[in-house]
């Protein structure tokens, strides 16, 4: 009997399964895409520009990364 109800147990939670993993996929290609268009925005700016924003060149992965961690959590 425990083995019946185990089954049908872990059989329901398959599709919970399946769309948290779709889910999470999905948001870590939203991240990234995001992540990708703020350095590509960037780094067209010139240099002078991204001085004026108080940015340096090195400094654009780590403020593309915190951009694609925020856009991610608002949705």
């Amino acid at each position: 009997m425990a083995v019946i109800d185990n089954f049908a147990t872990t059989r329901s939670l398959v599709p919970t399964m399946v769309r948290s993993t779709v889910a999470s996929a999905l948001a870590s290609r939203k991240r990234r895409r995001n992540y990708l268009a703020t350095i590509r925005e960037l780094s067209v700016l010139p240099d002078r520009v991204l001085h004026d924003l108080g940015i340096s060149r090195a400094g654009i992965p780590n403020i593309a990364r915190r951009v694609a961690d925020k856009t991610n959590t608002k949705r």
